[in-house]
């Protein structure tokens, strides 16, 4: 039998890894689309670039997002498509650095000079080199190899997400919007991760949502401080400004409301839960009452 990507375990076709599969091949179909038919631009390569490195973060941060989720929903398949995932982004983070060479005109030697001697590409390097790290362990062999030392080494994911984004801001310089919003979604998830070490309730109605809530206003005023603090320093741009500019929905919400309404949505997932269980229960434990027997 071909074990397609889309299969699970035992062979059988999966609806949510297809989704998976869809999802990390249609952005490189789309820059392949764009190159076909020149629609990248003067500079190609450059575009090309962005666009991948783009959505290494976005697929990272989809990634690590998976756990919580199964956490707090307990829909314990989204553990089934974390590997697709990661190897995905670890693919992406590679073509990345590829289309950065072909940028310098595949003259490896002046690309390896630049990632020396510029800041934010050597922190790009860096993270591009340990998700390889994470990638050539991210199978079945490693992980009886390995046994906790896998645990131990697959916990950096979260580091490297901060190097990435971290290299997103650098490169962004006057525009760092979406690194902003990333930011505040790994916020988001570092709170998720912090407060299940911590054994707080992630998955039962109310307590839940309660910690959930909590994580998700912390990371929204995390976001907007950071955020000011960079364009601050970074930039020159009054963070008095920047933080104003955080309390407004006009013209577009900010990296730290879009953060906070995130966080809101996900602080409801243990109450919708309870309430399904709940329901499914009811419906299936009632039964039609039986007319009276006749006198």
């Amino acid at each position: 039998m071909i074990d397609f990507p889309w299969n699970d375990r035992r062979g059988r076709f999966s609806g949510l890894r297809l989704a998976a599969c869809l999802l990390a091949t249609a952005p490189a179909l789309w820059v392949g689309y764009q190159a076909v038919f020149n629609d990248l631009g003067p500079r190609p390569f450059e575009v090309a670039t962005h666009e991948t490195g783009l959505w290494t973060l976005r697929l990272l941060l989809v990634t690590l997002a998976l756990t919580p989720l199964r956490r707090i929903t307990g829909w314990t398949r989204l553990a089934g498509i974390r590997r697709l995932l990661g190897l995905t982004v670890f693919a992406y983070a590679a073509f990345h650095l590829t289309l950065y060479i072909g940028d310098q005109g595949w003259n490896v030697g002046q690309a390896a000079s630049e990632i020396v001697n510029r800041i934010y590409l050597t922190i790009g390097f860096i993270a591009v080199f340990g998700l390889m790290l994470l990638a050539a362990t991210s199978n079945d062999a490693a992980i009886r190899r390995m046994k906790l030392r896998w645990h131990h080494l697959h916990r950096i994911v979260y580091g490297l997400a901060a190097l990435g984004i971290l290299h997103f801001f650098m490169q962004s310089k006057l525009e760092a919007t979406e690194a902003a919003l990333m930011m505040g979604f790994w916020l988001l998830l570092m709170g998720y991760r912090v407060a299940h070490g911590f054994g707080a309730p992630l998955n039962t109605s109310q307590a839940g949502t309660l910690t959930l809530a909590a994580i998700a206003l912390l990371a929204a005023l995390a976001t907007a401080g950071l955020e000011a603090t960079w364009y601050g320093v970074a930039t020159g741009i009054p963070w008095r400004a920047v933080l104003n500019a955080n309390l407004t929905l006009a013209p577009i919400p900010r990296p730290a409301l879009i953060t906070l309404a995130v966080g809101l949505s996900v602080a409801i997932l243990p109450l919708l839960s309870q309430f399904l269980v709940t329901s499914i229960r009811s419906g299936g434990g009632t039964e039609k009452a039986k007319p009276p027997p006749m006198s």
